[in-house]
């Protein structure tokens, strides 16, 4: 059920309730991403941004608990807020609209978070004036994640906003749910690749000769890092990506340089010229 707002009965404002087109477009965006495979951080990214147009909004998170369940880690945001001072968390329970959302497992709308009476405005916008909210909670496999939305003016949600945001947070949590088992499903090729052994590279069939591969954008972050000393667990820290999708990236890059090992893959990149400055910075994808 959702939450009804400290504020008292809402006027009608069903003419500014986001339009099944804009829900339909929102559910293409995600379906189309977890079809290119794409990683859970981009998807989360994606969302956001779709939510935030869908819904009018000022600004939205993506937030999952943290280890321990104390705190909601943000995994991907958009919009302006100046107050938050680079904050990326936020507390779980009723300190905040997100973890009041996430502990009732059920959206929850205020109409300003300045009158709210049942949770917190921990990890709102620091704004002059009111900020409603809207969050709904959804769940990816054994685990669980809210989608919050804020607004700079008073009302700007209503029931009709927390059914849609609901919609799209189960649309959110299947899709997170599909990308994690296909990472599942990659981890699970890569220890019984790890078990058999690769092949030494000398014993591999070079097929490039003198012609450079083309990387991916996000191949070419991977291997910038590796020249940089990153593991993968410090490279997936930095792209933000799963573990298991930064060994992906460099399963494909190996195969890319006809190569089978990290060093053997630095080795000739750097005698092709791949190799980026370590000061590029990553790539936008």
């Amino acid at each position: 059920m959702v939450g009804r707002s400290a504020a008292g009965t809402p006027p009608d404002r069903s003419a500014d309730r986001p339009s099944d087109r804009r829900l339909s477009e929102v559910l293409v965006t995600l379906a189309r991403l977890v079809l290119a495979g794409d990683d859970a951080g981009r998807l989360a990214r994606e969302a956001v941004l779709a939510v935030a147009k869908a819904l009018d909004a000022d600004r939205c998170e993506v937030l999952r608990p943290a280890p321990g369940g104390k705190r909601l880690l943000r995994i991907a945001s958009c919009g302006e807020d100046p107050g938050r001072g680079g904050r990326d968390a936020v507390p779980s329970g009723v300190s905040s609209a997100a973890g009041y959302a996430l502990l009732n497992g059920a959206p929850v709308v205020s109409e300003d978070l300045e009158r709210e009476r049942r949770f917190g405005a921990v990890g709102a916008p620091r704004r002059e004036g009111p900020v409603s909210a809207v969050a709904a909670p959804f769940s990816s496999g054994g685990d669980a994640g809210v989608l919050v939305a804020y607004a700079a003016r008073a009302g700007a949600f209503d029931a009709g906003h927390a059914l849609t945001l609901g919609r799209i947070s189960y649309l959110l949590g299947g899709a997170l749910r599909r990308l994690e088992e296909r990472e599942e499903l990659r981890r699970r090729a890569e220890e019984a690749e790890r078990r058999l052994g690769a092949p030494p590279d000398s014993l591999r069939v070079d097929a490039l000769g003198d012609e450079v591969p083309t990387l991916t954008a996000r191949q070419s972050d991977v291997l910038t890092l590796m020249a940089d000393g990153r593991s993968a667990k410090r490279i997936a820290s930095e792209l933000r990506l799963s573990i298991h999708t930064v060994h992906f990236h460099q399963r494909n890059l190996y195969r890319a340089l006809g190569v089978g090992s990290s060093t053997a893959a630095l080795k000739r990149a750097a005698e092709m010229g791949l190799l980026r400055p370590p000061n590029a910075g990553p790539s936008d994808r």
